[in-house]
């Protein structure tokens, strides 16, 4: 199966014994239904982003934390999915160390600091000079590397938020 299309599988309501030309057809007006979704989804998305753009910067930091906050716990109830995958690899990392509870409190927090990384792109996207110097710590070593502008390889941890690490490299020139 290709990603983006519709399945190999026959619709329920197609029968084995229809031919080739009825089975493509059928196909052929599935994709068109999904092509439709996709892009009514497509023109929601460019709208959401844009009301971000809009709002989020005008946010003070502790609304942007509190909204994260929010915006995980919700991600979390309705992402069932995603929940049991976390609560599974919780599982995996804290066997019988930790309760349900604390697990269920660990993948909360995290679906809290997925959101608050996805606010911070556009928290960020305005006043991001004034906002970087005060939000964002960057060892002295390495502004001091970067300042020689000798050219080098960076290896960092896929830890907080390092989406902004371009935005702190570009000023500390």
């Amino acid at each position: 199966m290709t990603v983006g299309r519709v399945s190999d599988h026959l619709p329920a309501r197609v029968s084995a014994f229809e031919g080739p030309e009825e089975r493509r057809k059928l196909r052929k007006r599935a994709d068109c239904r999904m092509s439709l979704r996709r892009k009514i989804r497509a023109w929601g998305e460019i709208i959401l982003v844009e009301v971000a753009l809009l709002i989020l910067p005008l946010l003070t930091r502790k609304m942007v934390i509190g909204l994260s906050r929010g915006l995980g716990n919700l991600a979390f109830r309705l992402a069932r999915r995603d929940r049991r995958i976390a609560l599974a690899n919780l599982e995996l990392a804290f066997g019988a160390s930790k309760t349900p509870a604390e697990k269920a409190d660990l993948a909360r927090q995290a679906f809290g600091s997925i959101a608050l990384v996805l606010l911070d792109l556009f928290w960020f996207s305005r006043w991001t000079r004034k906002r970087i110097h005060r939000y964002v710590e960057v060892e002295p070593e390495l502004l001091a590397r970067i300042r020689q502008q000798r050219g080098g390889i960076m290896l960092t941890a896929h830890l907080g938020n390092w989406e902004c690490l371009g935005a702190v490299l570009s000023l500390a020139k």
